[in-house]
């Protein structure tokens, strides 16, 4: 399968690096050096680190990576991130394999995000610090 190098955004929690967006039961914990695919569906990165810059805004505990990624497609529809945390992981599931099609729960996907079977982080490009409430690139 050929890998393609994409930049994902993941939020720091107690010590373990998870999915930027969703909570559990769906969260993903990512390991950076290890391959990681969802529990359920696809996972979302971005192809430019400019994009995934744009999505994590000021956000604080956020994180960019660099990443490895195998199967990865332009999004075309998503489901929005609220209604992600509240409609049932089975629908989500459905959804995702195409036997559930709705246009209430779906939204455009923000630019630049791209689906991925399953991805590596490789290592840390940026992450929040706090004390200057500025984006700062970490110490190699």
């Amino acid at each position: 399968m050929k890998t393609k190098t994409v930049w994902k955004v993941v939020r720091q929690d107690n010590g373990k690096l998870l999915s930027a967006v969703v909570e559990e039961p769906i969260a993903v914990e990512y390991k950076p050096g290890n391959w990681i695919s969802a529990k359920t569906g696809f996972l979302f990165a971005f192809r430019a680190m400019e994009f995934a810059a744009e999505f994590a805004g000021s956000d604080r505990g956020l994180e960019i990576w660099e990443a490895k990624a195998q199967g990865v497609w332009t999004a075309e529809r998503v489901i929005s991130a609220e209604e992600v945390r509240r409609i049932p992981l089975r629908w989500l599931a459905d959804w995702w394999n195409g036997k559930w099609v709705t246009k209430r729960y779906e939204d455009k996907p923000f630019p630049g995000t791209v689906v991925c079977e399953r991805i590596k982080l490789i290592r840390r490009i940026w992450k929040w610090n706090s004390s200057t409430d500025t984006w700062t690139k970490p110490l190699e």
